[in-house]
């Protein structure tokens, strides 16, 4: 639920500002609106540069296993010195490396010679040229000629002058200064003190939990300077506006009378748009904020809290995309194995539960396809070959009489019953989103009851689809009914500036319920990438025999295990592309969400949270 909101300005002495901070800080509530001004501050951006620095060596060290004894500074401060220090002669060796390998290419089919000696010959009147060509040119008589290697079609040769030449003449190159061997002597030392340099990152990789405290040091003097400078000077006094949530107004009031500060409080304006967005859910609806959290989405302190239905939808879209039992059991494994050893990490509680509510759905679904690793549906046990009318529907009489009813051949009767509950899984979907807009914002505007027409239009949607795709004959006459009355009610609250999108619109609403399609497309194509494997190399294992059979099953098994993973890996990249675009685009557009908010952060004088971009 979306907390109502007050706006706020706080009146205080400007001799008392910092203590007012301090104070506002240790009651929580006030979310400051900070100015544009403020950030560009000296004391604001030096900060922002440190904890960009800080969080930096975080994810630089946090790759990297401590080695050695932790002998690192005693203080943040200092390790991020030491860690730029060391990044900085990383990167100069790393550069030294480059060019010095880049000499040693070009000196490299000269042999191993000074260049400086043959310069130095100039002053007895010799003058060599050293060029590189392709093509077997004519040398002048009076040039004398020494060819040095042949690579590929790449001839190395030298010219001897008695007079200086013209160098315009011939494929001259630049030999660098050094020679062959300093080069390489050169590279040799550059690559051992990276490697140096390397066992020093390594033995500071340890100071990461003395770096995350120091983030966390930095982003409250953060917090604290730019709420300080976003204070507005009046004369002898200071003000801050800022955002509270209307049920905490009574604790703010209380602290404003008893420290003598001026407070004035309003709903703010309609046209408002820097509302933060304040969420207070029931504990059972919190499981899905590490989702949100990871998706980086809030909606706008004007729309509607859609948590619910996340909850409701998205672990059976993650279970249909996913759609294998054994699969589900892993990440419902993982789960638990996290809950029992990461028990003292509290921030980690509510997503290790979200990722086994997520696998419990995977299971189920895919125990009822009988889906195990892909596996065919005749090697397993009869308990787990799923519930026949949907993992075979040839052997289920429900689902043949169906088919003879619709005149569908048996034999693909599995895709068409998943096709058909994609359809319905949108209709249901997209047709909640109506309705609980309708239900929300009725009382504001009548208008709002065009959501129930959109309604009655997705629901014809939903005959029309399943009859052009899936059940020819589908289609009933009480459709035009829907349609008819759905788009009398859309066009007589539609709003003027909606007019002319209005055909497009409605199209689309078909074009949404199609989109649902997706569901039955990637779980379909991830049970193919599991099969492909499983029968990649079982052809080798039914030729051999003996000793031999050992080791091919052997590889058979790593094989197959590296297909299952690299399925995993495309199913959680699958739910994050499609089953997330169903809500952040299909849901969200037939529920008026634009994801346009900004959370709600209440200002506390120090920060307590965990530094967002560091591992």
């Amino acid at each position: 639920m979306i907390e109502p909101m007050k706006k706020v300005c706080l009146l205080c002495l400007d001799s008392e500002k910092e203590k007012t901070l301090e104070i506002l800080g240790s009651l929580a509530v006030l979310h400051p609106v900070l100015k544009e001004s403020a950030l560009e501050c000296a004391d604001v951006s030096g900060l922002e540069k440190q904890l960009s620095e800080t969080v930096a060596g975080i994810n630089i060290l946090a790759d990297r296993k401590p080695q050695g004894s932790a002998a690192f500074p005693r203080t943040g401060k200092e390790c991020v010195q030491e860690l730029a220090s060391l990044l900085k002669q990383r990167d100069e060796l790393r550069k030294e490396l480059d060019s010095l390998t880049g000499t040693i290419q070009q000196l490299r089919p000269w042999g191993n010679f000074d260049p400086r000696k043959a310069k130095a010959l100039e002053h007895d009147g010799i003058y060599l040229l050293f060029c590189k060509n392709s093509v077997r040119d004519e040398i002048p008589e009076n040039v004398c000629m020494q060819e040095i290697a042949v690579s590929g079609d790449e001839r190395y040769f030298v010219l001897c002058f008695r007079e200086k030449p013209d160098e315009t003449l011939y494929p001259v190159i630049q030999l660098p200064e050094c020679s062959l061997a300093d080069a390489e002597t050169a590279k040799e030392a550059a690559e051992k003190s990276l490697a140096e340099t390397g066992e020093k990152l390594s033995a500071l990789a340890g100071a990461v939990p003395l770096l995350k405290e120091y983030a966390l040091e930095l982003k409250g003097q953060l917090d604290f300077a730019s709420a300080r400078e976003s204070m507005t000077n009046a004369g002898k006094a200071a003000y801050l506006t800022g955002y509270v949530p209307a049920d905490k107004m009574a604790e703010l009031t209380e602290k404003a009378h008893a420290s003598g500060w001026a407070l004035l409080a309003e709903d703010p304006d309609a046209d408002d748009d820097s509302v933060p967005t304040c969420i207070r859910n029931p504990k059972w609806l919190e499981i899905m904020d590490p989702l949100f959290e990871f998706i980086g989405i809030s909606p706008g302190y004007r729309e509607h809290d859609v948590t619910l239905f996340f909850l409701l939808f998205f672990p059976l879209f993650f279970g249909m995309i996913v759609g294998d039992a054994a699969y589900g059991l892993i990440f419902m494994s993982l789960a638990v194995a996290g809950r029992i050893f990461l028990r003292k990490k509290q921030g980690t509680k509510l997503a290790l539960n979200l990722l086994f509510l997520l696998g419990s759905c995977a299971f189920i679904w895919g125990w009822l396809r009988g889906s195990w690793f892909s596996v065919a549906s005749d090697m397993l046990p009869p308990f787990m070959r799923g519930w026949t009318f949907f993992a075979d529907p040839e052997k289920s009489p429900a689902a043949l009489k169906i088919a003879e009813k619709y005149h569908v051949a048996p034999e693909g009767l599995d895709d068409k019953f998943l096709q058909y509950f994609c359809f319905l899984l949108a209709a249901v979907h997209l047709i909640s989103a109506r309705l609980f807009k309708f239900v929300c914002d009725i009382r504001h505007d009548w208008r709002e009851a065009g959501n129930i027409g959109w309604a009655l239009v997705i629901a014809g949607n939903f005959f029309t689809a399943v009859n052009l795709i899936v059940f020819p004959g589908y289609f009933q006459s009480f459709v035009w009914w829907m349609y008819g009355i759905g788009t009398f009610l859309i066009v007589v609250t539609v709003r003027l500036g909606d007019v002319f999108n209005l055909p497009l619109d409605l199209l689309g609403s078909f074009v949404d319920v199609l989109s649902y399609i997706r569901l039955f497309a990637v779980g379909l194509s991830g049970a193919y990438i599991a099969s492909s494997f499983n029968e990649m190399m079982l052809p080798a294992l039914h030729q051999t025999s003996g000793w031999k059979y050992a080791l091919v099953l052997l590889a058979v098994l790593l094989v197959a295990a590296f297909g299952h993973l690299l399925n995993i890996a495309l199913n959680l990249l699958s739910v994050l592309v499609h089953g997330v675009r169903l809500y952040t685009l299909e849901f969200s557009k037939h529920c008026g969400l634009q994801w346009a908010g900004a959370k709600y952060e209440p200002f506390t004088g120090k920060y307590t949270g965990k530094t967002d971009q560091t591992k």
